[in-house]
């Protein structure tokens, strides 16, 4: 399909989640040295992960006042699934996003082609955050609110009374 010479195949791992109670898949790109065919001339932009707090407290300290009644708030954390799944390779790239793995029925190693970023490029960070610092241009400018992302998760605050975040902490 890719021809001769024209792929590398990056050894898949899978790893059991806690947290998420899910499977997730490694890629090693780093020892097949896929990762070394990327060039990246950009830097990641992030947000501080406490800039929620951070405005609530501003927007106290201008108004001169406490927010009251301040409910109970919940701080919490919403991870995309799939972030980097959803950004597809270019087709002249193909040939870095082979995976190869062991079949653990039959014990045969199995390569597939995957037409999205693996986790484990490192260019698939950089790619991906693109996609969510537009989102939240797009928000801040089109709406004028407070909008921010962390990689690819979001933060969320809301009121206890609305439900308890996965994971969400007590502010």
């Amino acid at each position: 399909l890719l021809g001769k010479g024209k792929w590398r195949a990056s050894r898949r791992r899978i790893i059991w989640q806690d947290n998420q109670q899910k499977y997730r898949a490694i890629d090693n790109c780093r020892t097949s040295n896929n990762n070394e065919a990327a060039t990246q001339w950009g830097s990641l932009i992030t947000t501080p992960a406490d800039s929620a707090m951070r405005i609530i407290l501003r927007l106290a300290d201008i108004l001169d006042k406490p927010i009251c009644p301040l409910p109970q708030l919940l701080l919490g954390c919403e991870d995309m699934d799939d972030a980097y799944r959803s950004i597809p390779t270019c087709p002249a790239h193909l040939g870095y996003s082979v995976v190869a793995q062991r079949d653990p029925v039959n014990g045969v190693m199995v390569y597939s082609i995957f037409y999205a970023h693996l986790f484990g490029q490192t260019a698939a960070v950089n790619n991906f955050n693109r996609v969510p610092a537009f989102i939240s241009a797009i928000a801040r400018r089109a709406t004028a609110i407070t909008a921010w992302h962390f990689f690819d998760d979001y933060a969320v605050i809301e009121s206890k009374t609305r439900g308890e975040l996965q994971g969400g902490q007590e502010v």
